[in-house]
Parts: C-alpha cells; sequence; structure tokens
C-alpha cells in the first residue's frame, strides 16, 4: 500500500533534479524536522509493540519469551544500521536507525510466538540491512519518493518476517511451528510464501485502484502554494505546528514540478532559509549599472534587493518584461511604495492618516511651510538614509544639504512624537504590531544595524498597546497596504502620539528580511520561522501560483 501511494502521489517538490529529458540527475535530502521527537515517536511505537505482539500470548510464559523476540529483533536492527550505516557513509545515520528499530519490530512480528532469540536476532541482523538496502534503492535507482520510509520499513520488512518464520521457526517456541532451518521441512515456508503473495495481490490491486480514485477527483494532494508554505495554515489554521524548529542544514534543491531553480537577488540569508527548505537557490548579483544574468532554468525570481533598483520597480518591470514570476508587487505598486512623492498623496486621498508633508526640489527653492520639528528625508531612499531630525532653526539648512545629497526631491514632514510601530503585512493579513525601542528615541541607520545591545534598538513583539489601538494600528497598515496596491509582503512604518494619535510614515514593499530583521520577528511571534517566512512569500510571488 505504501509503495503504490508513493508511485501514484508522486515526489514532493524539491526532491529530485530532472534534465529537459526528464531524467533524474541529483537526488535531494529533505529531512524531518526534528530527530529527538522521531526518537521519541520510536520509542511509544516500540513500548506499544509489547502490547501488540503481546497479545499472541495465552500465557505468562509464552508473554516472556513473546517479550524478549521484540526486544532482540528491534534492538539488533538498531545496532546493525548503525554499524552499517557508518562503514558505508563514514559515519552513524541517526534517522536510518530510528527506522531501522521499526524494521525490526516489524520484522519479528509474525514470529514473535514462533522464533527464539537466536532466531530474533537474524531477523534483526536482516532487517537492519534490509531498511538500507531498500530506501536508498527506492530514492536512488527507482526514484520513488517514500519521506518516512515506510516502504523500507514495513514493506520489505513485512515480507522478509513473514519468510523467517518459514525459515527461522522453532518447534520449541510458543507457537510450535516448524522452520526450515530447524527442521528440514519446507512445508511452513511454502505457507509464509503463498501468504504473502496472497496479501500483496490484493493489497496491490485495492490500493491502486483506491490512490487513482484518490487522485482523480482530486483528492490526493495538496496544492503546490499550500505545500511549499506548509499545511499547518491551509489545512489546521495554525502559523506553524513547530514554532520552534529553525532548520540550519546546508543545501537541497529543485522546485516546483518544473525542477527549475529560484533565483534570489540580495540577500544571502534568504537564499539560505530557501535551501534549507529544499529549494535549489541561484544567488543572482546585480551589478552598480543594474546589469544581471539568471539561470535559464529559473522559475520565479525571489526579490530581496534595497534601495533603488531593487524596491523602485525597475527590477520588477524587467522581471515581467522576460516572463519570471517574482515576489513582491508590480512594478507601478513598487514604484509608489518606494518613491514618496508618489506614495504620500496616494495614502492622504485613501484616508489613511499621514503627517502633514512638502515637497522640495533641488534648484526650485521654496520656502518652508511647517514650522518645527520636521524630519527631512529624501523620497527614494530606506534605511534612514539621509534622514534627519530638525528641531531648530540652524539644522535646517544641514537637513537639506544632507537629503538633497541621494535625491533631487526631498520630502519635509511634521514630526511626530511618541512611539515608533511597524506592521508586516504578507499576503493582505496583518501580522503582529512591532514597536521598537531606539536609544534617544531615534531609529536611525546606526542603531537599525547595530550588532552592539547598548546601541541597537529592541523590537517589543507584540506590542503593548491595547486591543483597541492594535486593531487601528493593523487597520491603518492594511489601508496602507491596499491603496498603494502591494501584494506579497510590506511593512508598514508608523507612530503614535501620547494622545493616542496614529499617523503612517511609510510603507516598505521589500522590508530587511534578515533573521533578525522586523518581519522575521513579527514572524516568530506567530509561530514561523525564518524558513517558514520566506516561503510564504514566494508562494505570493507574482504570475507563479497558476503556473505552479
Amino acid at each position: 500500500a505504501a509503495l503504490i501511494g508513493a508511485v501514484v502521489l508522486g515526489p514532493r517538490i524539491g526532491k529530485y533534479v530532472r534534465d529537459k529529458d526528464g531524467r533524474v540527475t541529483k537526488v535531494n535530502a529533505i529531512p524531518g524536522h526534528s530527530i529527538p521527537l522521531g526518537a521519541l515517536g520510536v520509542f511509544i511505537l516500540w513500548l506499544g509493540w509489547y502490547g501488540f505482539n503481546g497479545a499472541a500470548a495465552t500465557s505468562v510464559s509464552e508473554l516472556s519469551s513473546i517479550f524478549l523476540t521484540t526486544t532482540i529483533a528491534p534492538s539488533v536492527a538498531t545496532v546493525t544500521t548503525m554499524i552499517y550505516t557508518w562503514i558505508k557513509n563514514g559515519k552513524p545515520d541517526v534517522s536510518m536507525c530510528l527506522n531501522a528499530s521499526l524494521a525490526g519490530l516489524v520484522g519479528i512480528t509474525a514470529g514473535c510466538d514462533a522464533l527464539d532469540a537466536l532466531g530474533s536476532a537474524v531477523v534483526g541482523v536482516v532487517s537492519g540491512i534490509l531498511v538500507v538496502v531498500v530506501v536508498e534503492a527506492l530514492d536512488l535507482k527507482l526514484h520513488v519518493d517514500d519521506p518516512v520510509g515506510a516502504v523500507g520499513v514495513h514493506c520489505a520488512n513485512g515480507i522478509w518476517g513473514t519468510v523467517a518464520v518459514g525459515l527461522l521457526a522453532n518447534p520449541d517456541a510458543p507457537a510450535g511451528l516448524r522452520g526450515l532451518l530447524y527442521t528440514g521441512e519446507f512445508r511452513q515456508l511454502g505457507l509464509q510464501l503463498l501468504g504473502f503473495v496472497s496479501v500483496a495481490a490484493w493489497a496491490a490491486v485495492t490500493m491502486l485502484l483506491f490512490f487513482r480514485l484518490l487522485k482523480k477527483i482530486d483528492f490526493l494532494r495538496a496544492d503546490p502554494a499550500d505545500e511549499l508554505a506548509g499545511l499547518d495554515g491551509s489545512e489546521h489554521g495554525l502559523p506553524s505546528a513547530y514554532a520552534d524548529f529553525a532548520p540550519a542544514v546546508d543545501k537541497y534543491s529543485e522546485f516546483g514540478a518544473l525542477e527549475a531553480p529560484v533565483a534570489v537577488t540580495g540577500m544571502t540569508p534568504v537564499a539560505e532559509a530557501l535551501r534549507s527548505a529544499g529549494l535549489p537557490v541561484a544567488e543572482v548579483e546585480v551589478g552598480r549599472d543594474g546589469s544581471f544574468d539568471l539561470p535559464a532554468e529559473t522559475q520565479v525570481a525571489f526579490v530581496a534587493l534595497h534601495g533603488q533598483f531593487g524596491e523602485d520597480g525597475q527590477i520588477q518591470a524587467i522581471l515581467e518584461a522576460r516572463g519570471i514570476p517574482h515576489t513582491g508587487s508590480s512594478p507601478a505598486a513598487s514604484a509608489n511604495a518606494f518613491d514618496k512623492s508618489r506614495s504620500k498623496p496616494i495614502l492622504a486621498a485613501a484616508g489613511v492618516p499621514t503627517a502633514p508633508y512638502q515637497l522640495l526640489r533641488r534648484g526650485a527653492p521654496a520656502a518652508r511651510e511647517l514650522p518645527l520639528p520636521l524630519v527631512v528625508k529624501p523620497t527614494r531612499q530606506g534605511s534612514s538614509v539621509g534622514v534627519s531630525r530638525v528641531f531648530r532653526e540652524e539644522d535646517w539648512a544641514p537637513a537639506l544639504s544632507a537629503a538633497f545629497a541621494y535625491d533631487e526631491t526631498i520630502l519635509a514632514e511634521t514630526f511626530i512624537p511618541g512611539r515608533e510601530l511597524t506592521v508586516p503585512v504578507i499576503a493582505g493579513d496583518p501580522m503582529p504590531v512591532v514597536e521598537i525601542v531606539a536609544p534617544n528615541d531615534n531609529y536611525d541607520y546606526d542603531t537599525k544595524y547595530s550588532e552592539d545591545p547598548a546601541t541597537a534598538a529592541k523590537h517589543l513583539i507584540p506590542a503593548p498597546l491595547d486591543e483597541a489601538t492594535t486593531a487601528r494600528a493593523q487597520s491603518a497598515a492594511l489601508a496602507a497596504y491596499r491603496a498603494l496596491g502591494i501584494t506579497g509582503m510590506g511593512r508598514v512604518d508608523m507612530r503614535l502620539r501620547p494622545d493616542g494619535g496614529l499617523y503612517v510614515l511609510e510603507l516598505n514593499n521589500i522590508p530587511g528580511l534578515t533573521p533578525v530583521s522586523l518581519v522575521p520577528d513579527a514572524a516568530r511571534a506567530v509561530g514561523w520561522t525564518f524558513p517558514d517566512l520566506c516561503l510564504r512569500i514566494l508562494s505570493q510571488a507574482r504570475n507563479f501560483a497558476a503556473e505552479a
């Protein structure tokens, strides 16, 4: 049943890399999320197996014999696999050893009351090697994706355990069966083989029909987007079932049914996160002139490039012209969000609360229209580059010079005293409100990127706000997100006055995406790991979900 199910279902996204002719060129490991939990599950099963096999006993003496064989076979199988994989691979394979424990339990089940201690040890040795051989043959040779090794554990060792009764049954054991190697008689072996063939034939026919029916009615496999993001959210309404899990593996590859990779422009942490989730990632370097080359087989681009060209819609327009799906928003929406001279009027027209502002252009001096204090910033920069707070008249001219050093058009807006808040929005859903506590109440470039705890800003998640204020902040963030036409991801920065007034400052359409940035911090608060977050963003890539 497991073998047929795995064949009909097909491999997981990211399991096999194929060439243009469909031949598998690489097999990728996609490990489970937690070896300790896997080990715990195995030992719980092992404990339960004593009750399962023990049900064959009709007396205490028979029960003791069954408990003995049920202990010896999995123990020997586990040690055998440890030694076998150690010799074969240069180090023991812990996950395979756990499968070996189960393989030994499966192998001894049929003969738990028919074999003696020696026979159960033989079963364990064979099971320990058989499970490795079958798992690797399916994966590396037959290219059947069996995520938990069910075929190697249950199918192969179920068959072996059935045949082992015909070979190793000791007439003096509780069942009194007569095995070939003890009596020289073939009758019991023949019966075991007949039983195996009969059950295998029945299972093959019924399971093939059953799994094909499920596939026909589209009830067998999750959508690709859900498979990438994980089923915790779509199936169970949970942000993550494994809030404590942060994968730290190196590389796996392939992405999607087309076996094409993900191109990441910008941040290495994103690339590593996607690799740890089982995707093939090509990190793309963008030149100072905006030139970049994508691998020919690129299926989707994850844009993590900050500043001009990355956030202003240029790279998005190039990708769309090349027909490459990409994360984030459309070229027009990206440009509107990045350029504050565009976003401020759009937000004001949509009724989003935003601070009063004035635009100033180089070479076209204009009288200051707003009273101090003000914040002066370039209209097309991020990370607080070129931003100044102006509290005194003598600071006005230096602030203009600092901002004009980065842009032809700059923005002066009313300084909003109070608390610094930000609200990430992923796929149209506001995340927890984050409060940023910066030294001297100035969240500038240095405090954003400082690694010194004494000077770095602190993130309070969720922000210590009452429910009404939290709801207002999330509502304002969503209103800004929608007004600017953002899709996929965004982070809305705002200020909260002491009197409760809330003002949206700007929307970052490609927010910082390092594991310690604001958006990943908010994601962790709802149980998402950094790879979880990156996969969710990737699953929202423009023009990608329908093709996947």
